[in-house]
């Protein structure tokens, strides 16, 4: 099956979202060492490990995301650890594979990587999110299209629902 993690759950166990409660830290952590002993899936092109690259905290000592990035680099061509799917560029839903759906179509586009590699990939692995509220808002949306969303953070669901209830 495999998981499929939004770069916002690795710069959350890093420590670095500050709207993050502790028990939504803890619990990417969790999430990031949960996902070192399952399939992790990427797209062939690069794109995700290139947007995990460039949220890298640099410095020393490194964080979690750092170590789980080394980690994954190192398990490229390891079957049972990362796998990857190639993804066809589309101008209107920037990936053929993500779902033509008029509910969809104001989706983050930066984060439609993850959903067609969930997608492609034919083996409907877990998305994990974490403090992005564009995955609840679409939620349904998504599940119609059959990914299997999973919210890391459940604390920061009734601010969303307030979020939806304001718009």
């Amino acid at each position: 099956m495999g998981v499929i993690l939004d770069t916002n759950v690795l710069i959350v166990a890093d420590g670095r979202t500050p709207q993050a409660p502790a028990s939504c830290v803890v619990a990417c952590a969790e999430a990031l060492e949960a996902a070192t002993h399952d399939v992790v899936w990427l797209d062939t092109a690069g794109e995700i490990l290139q947007e995990y690259q460039n949220n890298l905290n640099r410095t020393y000592p490194l964080g979690v995301m750092a170590t789980f990035f080394v980690e994954l680099q190192s398990n490229l061509g390891v079957p049972e650890r990362c796998r990857s799917v190639s993804l066809t560029h589309n101008a209107d839903r920037v990936y053929e594979e993500f779902p033509e759906d008029p509910a969809l179509v104001g989706f983050d586009r930066s984060d439609r990587k993850f959903v067609a590699v969930a997608l492609a990939c034919g083996v409907n692995p877990d998305v994990l999110n974490a403090v992005d509220s564009d995955w609840w808002h679409y939620r349904a949306a998504l599940a119609a299209g059959g990914v299997k969303l999973i919210f890391v953070c459940p604390d920061l669901i009734d601010r969303w629902q307030e979020e939806l209830a304001a718009n």
